[in-house]
């Protein structure tokens, strides 16, 4: 006990109280996203991911050997790993989210206010308005 303050109790009471803002933050948004809905929107992006970086490994490979490259040989396998994984994380997502028990919902908030890339948290958010599939079919060019 330091200064009054049974110090080995800290870290309950902070995660106590860390809980019951949450609890609190739930009940006030009643209109809390379900969590199945969020788990398969984050899938659908690990999946998405994976098909933009496998395209990027195809076009790094496109008509050259490797001619005993052994760096190049190694980043490239890096990125077929970071593709495998990618796709492995979306699956599992997806799986999860016909997992989720009905009814449990999430709020959202205030993990979207990190979110930096606009069009990334409009999707998860579920508010997403199609605009990156109409931008993948005309095939245009969005500049950032």
């Amino acid at each position: 006990m330091i200064d009054g303050v049974d110090h080995a109790e800290v870290p309950f009471l902070e995660h106590d109280i860390m809980a019951e803002h949450a609890r609190r933050r739930l009940e006030q948004d009643e209109a809390g996203q379900p969590l199945s809905h969020l788990l398969g929107r984050l899938a659908n992006e690990m999946i998405d991911l994976a098909g933009a970086v496998e395209a990027i490994e195809h076009d790094l490979t496109a008509g050259e050997a490797d001619h005993g490259d052994d760096a190049r040989v190694m980043r490239l396998q890096t990125l077929d790993l970071t593709i495998q994984r990618l796709r492995g994380l979306g699956h599992f997502l997806d799986a999860l989210s016909v997992n989720v028990p009905h009814g449990v919902a999430i709020h959202l908030q205030d993990a979207l206010r990190i979110m930096t890339l606009s069009d990334v948290k409009s999707r998860l958010s579920g508010e997403a308005d199609g605009r990156r599939d109409a931008v993948k079919e005309s095939g245009d060019i969005e500049l950032f």
